[in-house]
């Protein structure tokens, strides 16, 4: 017997519950490290600045680095990087 291969794929419905329950996990991840002390102060950003770190990405990912570059250069002037 295969060790590591018993196991059954999960259905669907078990994969859906366990993405609706990932954002509490986090949550409560963040709310451990606040009861001990660690501080994290996450960045948000509006719509316009995330499709543009995600354009940035796909660039890079495409090879297309001097339009890469283009963007990159906006987002550390918006000090995003």
């Amino acid at each position: 017997m295969q060790k590591g291969h018993d196991k059954k794929p999960k259905s669907i419905d078990q994969r859906e519950n366990d993405s609706k329950q990932l954002p509490k996990m986090v949550s409560d991840f963040y709310f451990i490290l606040d009861l001990l002390g660690f501080k994290f102060a996450l960045p948000t950003y509006n719509l316009e600045v995330k499709l543009l770190i995600r354009k940035w990405q796909e660039l890079r990912n495409k090879g297309e680095y001097k339009q890469a570059d283009q963007i990159r250069k906006q987002l550390q002037k918006l000090d995003i990087l």
